[in-house]
């Protein structure tokens, strides 16, 4: 197993950079945010499904493939990077972006709201 390949048993963490937190921070109340970075920790490793290698694809040196992502709760998308076994978030963006006007026709992954679920709201 190299770097970026992990097995198929690979358990997958996410790092949301402060950076990507204080992005959130501009835009949702603090309780959104906490509960957005909370459900992407939680649902993001379940629903990331890596690309599978390619034989002479990875090189020394090489870009680590992008994937998609979006709140479905929230006009906000994001692009995250696997890194080994960690999911990176590496940028947000507006929803309306995501090029699909029917969202349920847009790729990518999608983190629900199950804070009411969860937390009893």
């Amino acid at each position: 197993m190299n770097n970026t390949d992990p097995s198929p048993a690979t358990v997958f963490t996410v790092c949301v950079p402060r950076s990507i937190q204080n992005e959130l921070d501009l835009v949702l109340s603090p309780i959104e945010t906490i509960l957005a970075i909370d459900q992407v920790h939680e649902q993001l490793p379940a629903l990331h499904r890596p690309a599978p290698r390619q034989p002479g694809s990875q090189k020394a040196g090489g870009w680590s493939r992008l994937h998609h992502g979006r709140f479905g709760w929230l006009d906000i998308g994001f692009t995250y990077a696997q890194l080994g076994s960690r999911l990176v978030i590496v940028n947000l963006w507006p929803d309306r972006l995501w090029g699909s006007p029917d969202r349920s026709k847009a790729g990518g992954v999608v983190i629900r709201d199950d804070s009411a679920e969860r937390y009893g709201r």
